[in-house]
């Protein structure tokens, strides 16, 4: 997220934020490419280096590849789930975010969103899984004091890879409401396990999750309250697809040589 910080300055602490410029001005003297995690941030990033650098470098030298998952549902050990995290999934159905909780990654909105579903008597849960980051107090806040937080409203910090395999099977959808994103992790996660995706209508999202996932709309809680609302009277569908039998994605192995296969290329150009 450090070319993020740079767009999204309203999400990052200022001095970072003008750091990250000033070290992407200075890069040009210092670097023979650029290769982001998605093809959304190369073409961004290519765009903003082409308006603040008097010598802007050529398209060939911008590069991406894609993050991998390797998570294996059929691997979870229950047995070593603590029972506390497995009541949370008992009696209800529970959507799950996964994410450093930031700004950008607009809790805020889910829990309005969630206040609409409960304020019509849902019988849903909502599992925010994640370490605290900045700019957060007054959501922080919003938690704990939630008349539902420990009944429907839940938030770990301290979850492990097991238990978070274990999550991912037993959620009813993964909900990724991100403002600005780089890659979206989590959606190839809950993919890779299963899982049906509810996430934000950005353009990163639609090249992660294409057709296998259903959108919201970032600027209106209701939109995401909408869906869910559907999911729960009628199922899956058109909006927001089950997993389809054909989804599949690249491992870290192969997250690897793409990246290595964009820097060779990259390096050839500045040999040549």
């Amino acid at each position: 997220m450090l070319f993020r910080s740079i767009t999204h300055p309203q999400f990052c602490d200022d001095y970072l934020a003008q750091v990250f410029k000033n070290w992407f001005k200075a890069s040009q003297e210092r670097v023979d490419g650029y290769v982001a995690i998605s093809r959304t941030v190369r073409d961004d990033l290519e765009k903003f280096l082409q308006n603040h650098l008097d010598e802007p470098p050529q398209s060939e030298r911008f590069g991406y590849f894609y993050l991998g998952a390797d998570f294996k549902p059929a691997a979870i050990n229950a047995m070593t789930v603590r029972q506390d995290v497995r009541d949370i999934f008992e009696g209800r159905h529970v959507y799950l975010i996964v994410s450093t909780v930031e700004p950008r990654k607009n809790h805020a909105y889910l829990l309005d969103a969630f206040d609409r579903l409960w304020q019509r008597d849902k019988d849903v849960g909502l599992l925010i899984i994640g370490r605290r980051g900045w700019k957060v107090e007054k959501l922080i806040e919003r938690i704990f004091s939630h008349p539902r937080f420990g009944k429907y409203l839940f938030f770990r910090e301290d979850i492990g890879d097991n238990e978070l395999q274990y999550c991912y099977s037993r959620a009813r959808a993964l909900v990724f409401p991100s403002i600005v994103e780089g890659f979206g992790l989590p959606i190839i996660e809950a993919l890779n396990s299963g899982l049906p995706v509810i996430a934000s209508d950005i353009p990163v999202h639609r090249e992660v999750g294409k057709n296998y996932i259903g959108y919201c709309d970032i600027h209106d809680p209701e939109s995401l309250a909408t869906l869910i609302n559907s999911v729960e009277n009628s199922g899956f569908g058109n909006d927001v697809p089950l997993v389809q039998d054909g989804h599949g994605w690249i491992s870290w192995e192969e997250s690897s040589c793409m990246l290595f296969e964009a820097c060779a290329d990259i390096c050839a150009l500045h040999s040549g």
